[in-house]
């Protein structure tokens, strides 16, 4: 099974969960909007074909969310965020060393469910993301025979779609709501357009994402 088709499987179980809890418990409904600020850490890499010896390169990530619950167990989610992406690659000789830092700002719309009707509740999120990409920038010291195809090319295209799974723990205080977050992103657009001589495939980006969520109820 492709890395799509299973992600579009766990996105389909959730809408399954969240209309039976629906029938269960006519309690849960109502709704809200609910205000948050996120901080993290990003853990990326590039999916590469032909691959390179890569490590996770780690980035920041600082965001604005808003939360609308149309239901008790679930809703939409909508973020703004900085984040980077980018890799690291792994030399044999340790004096040589590349990576590329990729800041985006990134648009998330994921659905949210929530399970737990108390102060403590575990949440689930999966959905499409759109990235603008604000910055490229390569730290290098390669010299002319270890530079690989894609040194110094541009990216293709400042746009990039892509699918968000993630995983949440909150615990609801009477100042706000506490939430550790954790996500996997996946890439759906290459970085590079691959080439007619298949010398390149595919490029596209991949991370894993935790964070640390303060949310401020509205209504």
């Amino acid at each position: 099974m492709s890395l799509v088709k299973f992600q579009l499987l766990i996105l389909f179980m959730i809408v399954l969960i969240g209309q039976s809890m629906a029938q269960e418990s006519d309690s849960r409904k109502g709704f809200n909007h609910v205000l948050g600020v996120k901080v993290g850490q990003n853990y990326s890499w590039v999916n590469l074909e032909p691959s390179v010896n890569q490590t996770a390169l780690t980035g920041p990530v600082i965001g604005i969310s808003y939360l609308y619950m149309s239901q008790y167990f679930g809703g939409i989610l909508i973020e703004a965020q900085y984040i980077q992406y980018g890799w690291e690659e792994v030399f044999i000789d340790n004096a040589n060393s590349y990576s590329r830092e990729l800041s985006y700002l990134e648009l998330p719309i994921l659905a949210n469910l929530v399970i737990g009707r108390k102060k403590t509740h575990l949440k689930f999120q999966a959905g499409f993301k759109i990235d603008y990409l604000l910055d490229d920038k390569e730290n290098s010291n390669l010299s002319e025979d270890q530079i690989q195809y894609y040194n110094g090319l541009e990216i293709d295209d400042a746009f990039e779609l892509g699918l968000a799974f993630g995983t949440s723990i909150s615990r609801v205080f009477s100042f706000g709501e506490l939430q550790i977050d954790g996500r996997y992103n996946a890439g759906l657009s290459n970085l590079f357009d691959p080439t007619e001589d298949l010398s390149l495939l595919y490029s596209q980006n991949q991370a894993l994402t935790f964070s640390v969520s303060y949310w401020f109820k509205v209504k």
